[in-house]
């Protein structure tokens, strides 16, 4: 990876990250040494075939992004919650995350799920592009990771409903 100055594109308003690891696959928050995150990433790649090491370039960039809006499952295995949660803390500009009670992968989200994530990043795009405040959903706020988790509704993805056979 060659890292450059940045462009300075006055065109880009925001960014809307579905599924993503923006803070660094296999992200570990205050992780006691670094023997835990070679255990998972060993794990990734004998597991998944997933081979990379994650780094803070991305991470260490966002307080200059304008804005940014974050969707992904709870249960995401290539990025934790308190991954996100760090990127998102980053952000000096508008900024939300939605979560589901589901992996890493969206399209396997419950409609209603997708319908509200879709709606919430139309919300965003109108006030990032206008320049108007992000009007937030007053039933969906949060101040740390359990009311994060607490904001999704009671839908779970087919696969990880409990007692799902």
């Amino acid at each position: 990876v060659v890292c450059a100055p940045p462009k300075g594109l006055t065109n880009i308003k925001g960014a809307i990250l579905l599924a993503s690891f923006a803070s660094g696959a296999g992200y570990l928050p205050a992780a006691q040494d670094l023997a835990d995150r070679n255990l998972f990433l060993g794990g990734m790649v004998g597991d998944h075939h997933i081979q990379f090491y994650p780094n803070s370039a991305t991470l260490a960039g966002m307080p200059k992004w304008p804005a940014a809006f974050f969707g992904k499952g709870l249960w995401d295995r290539a990025e934790s919650v308190e991954g996100t949660i760090a990127a998102y803390d980053r952000i000096r500009g508008t900024k939300e995350i939605v979560v589901a009670r589901g992996p890493h992968s969206i399209e396997t989200w419950p409609a209603e799920d997708l319908n509200y994530l879709r709606v919430r990043m139309v919300e965003f795009a109108r006030a990032v592009v206008l320049s108007k405040p992000l009007v937030p959903d007053n039933t969906r706020q949060w101040s740390n990771i359990k009311k994060l988790i607490a904001t999704t509704p009671d839908s779970w993805e087919p696969s990880s409903r409990p007692g799902a056979q």
